[in-house]
């Protein structure tokens, strides 16, 4: 198994807090990984890290052994996926709709195109919500709307 991500010396901050150390760290492809540990410890700040969505104060985090800040948003949006743990729907949209929504780094000024809307399709049907195309995402229940959100994340084809 290859390295999927590598954090080499990172050191991680909320201004001028300093939340992680000296992280060295490999995750590799086809692994599961497990982050334990109690409330503040830096879990989600690491998630954090490894998504680029925080800059590591000191040292590199590197996805396929290229540097995170190599890659473009749009370019990682293609690769990683995130569910965050408090995700919201915050508006009446169809779960079609919203499944597409994880399409975004692919869809060009014309809207979702027809490889666009098979990926949705796969989505739905690996997660088990085809039955919530055309209901309103905010009337179901937790966890079917859980469901959903793993449906958008799928969507696209994340590595």
């Amino acid at each position: 198994m290859s390295a999927l991500f590598a954090l080499c010396g990172v050191d991680l901050a909320h201004g001028r807090d300093t939340a992680l150390r000296g992280v060295n760290l490999e995750l590799k492809e086809g692994g599961v990984t497990a982050l334990l540990g109690p409330n503040g410890s830096g879990k989600t700040t690491l998630l954090r890290a490894l998504l680029g969505l925080l800059a590591p104060r000191a040292g590199v985090v590197r996805f396929r052994g290229r540097d995170l800040r190599a890659y473009s948003r749009r370019d990682l949006a293609r690769r990683i996926a995130y569910l965050p743990q408090n995700a919201e729907i915050a508006w009446a949209v169809e779960g079609r709709t919203f499944v597409g929504l994880g399409r975004t780094p692919y869809v060009g000024a014309w809207g979702l195109r027809a490889d666009d809307r098979a990926a949705v399709a796969r989505a739905m049907a690996v997660a088990g919500v085809e039955a919530f195309a055309d209901r309103v995402v905010s009337t179901l229940s937790g966890g079917e709307r859980a469901r959903v959100l793993i449906a958008r994340a799928l969507a696209g084809e994340p590595q």
